[in-house]
């Protein structure tokens, strides 16, 4: 996936003269602090990981830490809706299309609600915060066969934060 998403990037950064830094990290390994420098980055783009992570409390804690502290600098976190969860679905990605063999990671079910009050608590303002499903029978043929049983569900969300930073 991330090779994937760095082919993607690497067109946009030609493009636009810009630079993008790939980091594998574990975020649920505790002995493992991010070798970031502080306050050292202007934005961080989070799809699909927090479902993944199980303290999202020190996530949030090492966003703000690396994020610098102005105004511009800004935090974009895409994630499975809980809906889906307490559907019994579960993020993963199928591996062998002829099998159907699914891998699936560990997840948790994190409320939006306690995603966030956590952001928050970290000094992260919500800016925006967005909710999508799919909309109706055409909406889900687009999508594809398995959106038919997510119909009027909502199955994404999307949250704009930036610092909260009574200084700046």
């Amino acid at each position: 996936m991330m090779k994937k998403a760095q082919e993607r990037v690497k067109q946009l950064e030609e493009q636009h003269m810009s630079s993008v830094s790939w980091i594998i990290h574990d975020l649920n390994n505790d002995n493992n602090e991010l070798l970031i420098n502080d306050s050292s980055v202007d934005a961080v783009i989070s799809t699909l990981v927090i479902e993944h992570i199980k303290s999202i409390e020190r996530f949030f804690k090492t966003i703000y830490r690396i994020l610098k502290k102005n105004n511009y600098s800004w935090v974009f976190i895409t994630a499975m809706h809980p809906n889906m969860y307490q559907a019994g679905s579960q993020a993963g990605f199928t591996i062998d299309k002829t099998t159907g063999d699914k891998l699936c990671g560990i997840s948790f079910d994190h409320s939006i609600e306690h995603i966030i009050e956590t952001a928050t608590k970290t000094c992260l303002k919500l800016i925006k915060y967005t909710e999508k499903g799919v909309e109706n029978e055409e909406h889900a043929t687009n999508l594809g066969i398995r959106a038919k049983k997510w119909m009027g569900i909502n199955i994404h969300a999307s949250f704009l934060f930036k610092i909260q930073n009574n200084e700046i």
